[in-house]
């Protein structure tokens, strides 16, 4: 059940010291579950996270940093891909729900998205590029595919950010 989406692993029980001590530290900010599956926490935490804390930054960033003007867009006929940034630090399953909703596994019809995500494994305190959008239609999100070089390993766009790439980058500039 650890990367499962789906699987709920055994609740604790509410002597359970772990769970005083949750109770203790978190009880202020939400209902803390005895147990949740990757799912549960996507929908009760990760879907509500990106809604009305990233997305609303970043949208926000996307209409202050624009160089283009509104007639600028108006003009011309291609997309103008503009948007922020943000740094979201969390539990690799956390991360793992986040790109599952970036992802939509739910709506994935064969399941191969999926089992890529349960399969993936995310490194500890290694920082991770996901490039992402919302559609204005119905507010779903959607991976934007080149976020990176593309690894056949792993096709979910999620790329491990290398210090050398950073130094690269900073040498260039």
């Amino acid at each position: 059940w650890r990367r499962s989406w789906h699987a709920i692993p055994p609740p604790m029980e509410d002597n359970d010291p772990r769970r005083i001590e949750e109770i203790r530290k978190y009880g202020s900010y939400c209902d803390v579950p005895r147990s949740e599956s990757l799912s549960m926490v996507a929908e009760n935490r990760i879907r509500p996270f990106l809604s009305e804390r990233v997305t609303p930054i970043l949208d926000n960033t996307d209409n202050s940093n624009s160089s283009a003007s509104s007639e600028d867009m108006s003009q011309n006929d291609s997309k103008i891909e503009i948007g922020g940034t943000a740094v979201i630090v969390a539990h690799a399953n956390s991360i793992r729900a986040l790109i599952g909703v970036i992802c939509n596994v739910e709506q994935d019809p064969n399941g191969l998205v999926l089992g890529k995500l349960e399969s993936m494994k995310i490194p500890t305190a290694s920082p991770l590029v996901i490039k992402y959008r919302k559609t204005t239609e119905d507010g779903k999100y959607f991976a934007v595919a080149s976020a990176g070089k593309n690894d056949s390993k792993n096709e979910l766009p999620v790329y491990l950010l290398s210090p050398l790439q950073l130094m690269r980058k900073a040498a260039s500039e």
